[in-house]
């Protein structure tokens, strides 16, 4: 499932600190310092050329955002629970199979014997009879 076999990013998300301070540990190249402070800025590190706080702050909307991810697969799979299990489903379709070959089976039968047919012709004779008395009354 989802939640137990998180995603590649959740792990990105889980070390970004870690990354940041990785990035804190790798210098730049000195041509690199030198241009940097040549145009006025202070740059020695790989993290002296990212937006932190831009970073943290997407990295803190992507972390809300798979939350309710993972939330969403956890109630998502609670109701499928709720279902019943494989063999239930199974055994609830065959009824199902069952109880429509049943009506079809009364169906044919009742139109075989001629059943309803008959229930009907029976029933437009006893209007036709009491059209007519009414007419005469």
């Amino acid at each position: 499932t989802f939640a137990l076999d998180p995603p590649r990013h959740a792990t990105l998300l889980a070390t970004f600190e870690n990354t940041l301070a990785k990035l804190q540990t790798q210098p730049l190249h000195p041509t690199l310092v030198q241009v940097a402070r040549a145009s006025g800025r202070i740059m020695e590190t790989l993290l002296d050329t990212v937006p932190v706080e831009r970073e943290r702050a997407w990295a803190h909307q992507c972390n809300t955002s798979h939350q309710r991810l993972v939330q969403l697969c956890d109630e998502l799979e609670a109701d499928f629970a709720k279902l019943g299990t494989p063999a239930s489903r199974d055994a609830e379709a065959r009824k199902d199979k069952e109880a429509e070959e049943e009506v079809a089976n009364l169906s044919h039968e009742l139109e075989g014997t001629g059943t309803a047919k008959q229930m009907r012709d029976s029933q437009a004779q006893r209007l036709d009879r009491l059209t007519k008395d009414h007419g005469d009354v």
